[in-house]
């Protein structure tokens, strides 16, 4: 009689040990999870082609990107109001440009406003405001590639003192000024690499 209560008790063990076991493992995977969004803030990445000066470009076109809502009429227009403050292009428009110019274009591929109440109970890392996009540049005569960009912008969860209230705005304008600073840096690189 002793003898089945034995194995009775043995396997309830081991089940016991496995649900521990898979309590650790949800655990793990959970921090894991939350390490790698707490790690996220700014991203991008940008591919420009190496033979062409944007300097040597007097004009900008930005159109309309793609996008929920009106993210992307607001997304071009924050691109046009950061190229303007950097001087880059002597000229910025928004309709078809008469001569040489640059036309940028894309999509908004990510606008999440997030989730206060999740932040609240959560942390900072939940439910979190993201904003994403892809950018393109071309002449806009010939259709030439003439570099790409992928922004993705969030708010960093750092520590307790991380905002519960995310402004998807806030994420939309670091992304505009990060389109104007990459388009800086790669002329500079240009012009360093060509003595100009």
């Amino acid at each position: 009689m002793n003898a089945p209560l034995l194995g009775r008790e043995r396997r309830f063990s081991i089940e016991g040990k496995n649900e521990r076991l898979n309590q650790v493992m949800r655990l793990v995977a959970s921090f894991v999870i939350f390490l790698a969004i707490f790690l996220a803030g700014c991203r991008t990445t940008s591919e420009f082609n190496p033979f062409v000066s944007i300097s040597s470009y007097q004009t900008v076109v930005i159109e309309d990107f793609d996008g929920p809502g009106s993210s992307g009429y607001d997304f071009a227009e924050r691109i046009a109001r950061f190229l303007s403050r950097a001087g880059l292009f002597k000229d910025i428009l928004r309709q078809d440009p008469e001569g040489r110019a640059i036309r940028i274009e894309g999509v908004v591929t990510r606008y999440e406003k997030g989730n206060a109440a999740m932040r609240l109970k959560f942390g900072p890392a939940m439910g979190q405001a993201r904003f994403a996009a892809k950018v393109n540049l071309y002449d806009y005569q010939s259709g030439d590639f003439i570099g790409s960009l992928k922004i993705s912008e969030s708010f960093e969860a750092t520590g307790p003192r991380a905002p519960i209230v995310q402004d998807l705005d806030t994420l939309a304008e670091r992304g505009a000024e990060r389109v104007a600073e990459e388009l800086i840096a790669f002329d500079k690189s240009v012009s360093s690499q060509t003595g100009s």
